[in-house]
């Protein structure tokens, strides 16, 4: 039995010499018990990997030993082999379904793991997902939420995001935002993270939430615990964390369809409008904009019907460019 099964997995790499392969076609066609065995022992090789595990052997000495087992014997000998035979055979069919099903239920399960979900919400929008657990999470102008296909409560994200997070005590709901990581069970927050200046904000609104710095994998630094109405900051180049009150209003306005300006500086206005209505904000002379301070909300408005409004106020005047790729331009200037 072992030395015909080198000389089968021979032939089945396609490494046989022409003696070999008319030695197994001539005992293929002996009888159908040689032929189902020849096709059991191929699939289980094909399956379990075997063939790539295996090396050179000696053909020749192996072809002989075959020849003194199973060549000229008697009745009870072919009787007693054929008997073997039927015994492998069925030993190697439960064997090979639960081969076959461990391979590919792991193979699968591993690809399903490994696949990564990226949603990143078009410059000028907003979007919101439910992920399979029944969290909701609102989406910001180019802000990004990552995760797995096999979903584990556990998200990253970038940009400016609110979430909804469905309640499940016993399994935390984790978003990571670069080297921050917020742990939460059931509550209702929004986060900001700017990339460049590396600056992370969340606000709390409902329920409670953990913030850890995660730089070090597997030993979190733990920042703080948030209540409703809490907002903290932390820079994370500087390593520097802010924790306070705010009000109402300043909590409410960031998940709702609205872009508030309070005693904004220019170049505030120009980052939330480039993200807000996805298009390119361009100040002219910089230098007169020191004492510049908007205060406005927008709801609705179209991005002309914004400047419409900030011009009526008498301080600047634009103008709106389309560059060759089809991307707005936004020139202000002081009057």
């Amino acid at each position: 039995m072992e030395q015909i099964d080198v000389i089968i997995l021979r032939v089945v790499k396609g490494i046989a010499n022409e003696k070999e392969q008319k030695f197994v076609e001539s005992w293929r066609l002996e009888n159908d018990e040689n032929e189902n065995l020849y096709r059991e022992l191929k699939l289980v090789w094909l399956k379990t990997g075997r063939l790539a595990t295996m090396k050179t052997f000696d053909t020749e000495s192996a072809l002989q030993r075959f020849h003194q087992c199973i060549g000229a014997t008697s009745n009870k000998t072919k009787s007693q082999w054929i008997w073997l035979r039927q015994i492998a055979v069925l030993m190697l069919i439960p064997l090979l379904s639960i081969v076959i099903y461990k391979q590919f239920t792991t193979t699968e399960n591993n690809k399903v793991a490994n696949v990564i979900q990226k949603i990143v919400c078009p410059e000028g929008t907003q979007s919101s997902v439910t992920l399979a657990d029944g969290s909701i999470v609102k989406m910001r102008s180019g802000a990004t939420l990552s995760y797995p296909v096999d979903f584990n409560r556990t998200v990253q994200a970038s940009g400016e995001l609110y979430f909804k997070v469905h309640s499940d005590p016993s399994h935390p709901f984790i978003v990571n935002v670069d080297d921050v990581m917020v742990k939460v069970t059931g509550t209702q927050f929004g986060i900001k993270y700017d990339n460049t200046e590396r600056l992370f904000e969340v606000i709390l609104d409902e329920g409670r939430v953990e913030l850890y710095d995660s730089k070090e994998k597997g030993n979190l630094k733990f920042l703080t615990k948030l209540q409703p109405g809490e907002k903290a900051t932390y820079n994370l180049t500087k390593k520097h964390f802010t924790k306070g009150k705010v009000g109402a209003s300043n909590t409410s306005y960031w998940w709702k369809p609205t872009l508030v300006f309070k005693n904004a500086k220019i170049d505030e206005v120009k980052k939330k409008v480039e993200r807000w209505f996805g298009v390119e904000v361009k100040v002219v002379d910089s230098s007169k904009w020191k004492d510049y301070r908007l205060s406005a909300r927008v709801n609705d408005e179209t991005l002309e019907e914004f400047l419409q409004i900030i011009e009526l106020m008498g301080e600047i005047t634009y103008s709106i460019k389309t560059d060759i790729n089809s991307k707005k331009q936004v020139v202000i200037e002081m009057k």
